[in-house]
């Protein structure tokens, strides 16, 4: 049996800061080229590893234009939530979302739960609040004995340990007996081997942000019966410089530098006085700073006495 799995296709109609295409259309294309790609190769099942839409609801237009085209090739579709297709980060939660909604009105698709047969064996994890808390703990078993197996998760697995405090789990934490783990969530690819189990996060389906500019949006085409997995390239997906406006992420990060250069240099000046704004106002007269750079600073200070 083949089996074809994605991830974090992230669809939404608007176009994504940065971005200088078409996105939506742009993803429509992928979408195309995914049930392509499933139907040249008899994938019996389409995985999805969680985020297929950007928000828990969307619109009935988006809904009904890949509905439309999974209904077409009558393959199926197996999804899992993410976090971005639930409310309040909880399953229970979530029956009124649009991935809910699709999921009662078409045979073709269902959760991605449970998958088995004499060569394999598959489960899937959505996500929850603090969900690598729990893996961390608790890891990833079976019971199964001579077959394949694979887990497909939706959660925060990194290459590293982050220096921050956000809630995530170092692969190297993760204590389990599957063959392979299959990571979603995470945007960025890579695949490293843990004693028995190859752990791989293939990489976002949906680039929205620069800094995945970089990211090829592939598929995994997974042969259960040679136990053979190979990504597959989307050709329909174009090279990050053609649809990010990296012109405009410069100025950006060099409009940023500037406004971080002029709070540094009030550092060495002595605010005698409650009204910030017109010593900043002042300073910046005096330094010949532009408008739009103190225009920007008083706007934060602004939020943050909002805050």
């Amino acid at each position: 049996m083949k089996l074809l799995y994605l991830q974090d296709f992230h669809l939404l109609f608007k176009v994504p800061t940065n971005r200088r295409d078409n996105y939506y259309l742009s993803m429509l294309l992928k979408l195309d080229e995914i049930l392509s790609i499933a139907k040249q190769n008899n994938v019996v099942s389409i995985l999805d590893g969680g985020d297929f839409f950007e928000s828990p609801i969307v619109a009935n237009t988006i809904v009904d234009d890949v509905l439309d085209r999974i209904e077409s090739y009558k393959i199926e579709w197996h999804f899992l939530f993410g976090n971005h297709c639930m409310n309040s980060h909880h399953i229970e939660n979530s029956k009124a979302t649009s991935l809910a909604h699709m999921l009662r009105r078409s045979r073709y698709i269902s959760y991605l739960n449970t998958m088995e047969d004499d060569n394999f064996f598959l489960q899937g994890y959505e996500y929850k609040h603090d969900i690598e808390s729990e893996l961390k703990e608790n890891g990833l078993f079976h019971d199964k004995k001579n077959k394949m197996t694979i887990a497909i998760v939706h959660a925060l697995i990194t290459p590293k340990l982050l220096p921050f405090s956000a809630m995530h789990l170092c692969y190297k934490q993760l204590k389990t007996n599957y063959n392979y783990i299959l990571v979603a969530h995470n945007h960025h690819s890579f695949k490293f081997k843990l004693n028995d189990t190859t752990i791989w996060d293939i990489g976002c389906t949906g680039r929205r942000k620069i800094d995945e500019k970089d990211i090829t949006p592939s598929v995994l085409l997974i042969d259960t019966e040679t136990k053979e997995l190979k990504t597959i390239p989307l050709s329909s997906a174009k090279k990050g410089e053609e649809v990010f406006d990296l012109e405009k992420v410069a100025k950006a990060k060099e409009f940023e530098g500037n406004i971080d250069n002029f709070i540094s240099s009030l550092s060495n000046v002595k605010l005698q006085s409650l009204d910030i704004r017109g010593k900043i106002e002042s300073i910046a007269k005096e330094t010949k700073v532009d408008k739009e750079i103190v225009d920007e600073i008083i706007k934060r200070i602004g939020e943050q006495e909002d805050e």
